[in-house]
């Protein structure tokens, strides 16, 4: 089985349009198989509470080919997605314990990675993922991904990436960023630029196929 690369793109963007789309044309051409943004949160001025661009989003991932996938973090925010038929979803780990919400997304059926062991399901997709932003060498680690089905990750550079890939994982989660010394967010700092996210998945894929064939 493959592993699925996912670009978070949700703090890269900087409330600008023209940025949001530039990272989901580079997250596609660095290999991801998902871009994935955040509906429903409206964080102080809004920096990330982006659902009114939901249909151009989901165009524009059209045109470059490759799946956008939210995270869910109000009612209003699934009420975007469906908007928009979105596929699959994603839960954060900031809202695992939102038992309605969790609820309220499960119910719809559709394949939902949630960052918590705590929720189970047929639909439901466990990923490790530790609380620390950033997160620094000394992470414990699954030493293989059988209880998670993958990782979402919060460190510099891809090293903890590739080390969840060689133990099973079969989804990558990691922050893309056009500029690590944007001082809009803590989240650019550990995120990927898109020359190190597009090594990552040609290195990964290689590791997981190796990795999941069984050797």
């Amino acid at each position: 089985m493959s592993v699925l690369f996912v670009a978070e793109l949700g703090s890269g963007h900087n409330k600008d349009e023209s940025l949001m789309f530039e990272l989901i044309r580079q997250a596609a051409c660095s290999g991801a198989d998902i871009a994935k943004v955040q509906f429903g949160w409206e964080w102080k001025d809004t920096t990330r509470y982006i659902d009114h661009w939901a249909e151009r989003l989901d165009d524009w991932c059209d045109f470059f080919g490759i799946e956008l996938m939210a995270s869910i973090w109000s009612e209003g925010g699934l009420e975007t997605a469906r908007s928009i038929k979105m596929p699959r979803y994603k839960i954060a780990n900031q809202k695992e314990n939102d038992k309605e919400l969790v609820q309220a997304v499960l119910a719809d059926g559709k394949q939902t990675f949630i960052s918590s062991d705590k929720w189970q399901g047929d639909n439901v997709f466990p990923l490790f993922c530790p609380h620390e932003y950033p997160t620094y060498p000394g992470l414990e680690m699954p030493h293989w991904f059988d209880k998670f089905y993958g990782y979402s990750d919060h460190s510099h550079g891809v090293a903890a990436c590739l080390t969840a890939v060689a133990r099973g994982a079969r989804y990558i989660e990691k922050h893309m960023t056009l500029e690590k010394t944007q001082n809009g967010f803590r989240d650019h700092s550990f995120s990927a630029t898109p020359d190190e996210f597009s090594e990552m998945v040609r290195i990964g894929r290689e590791m997981g196929a190796w990795v999941n064939g069984g050797l």
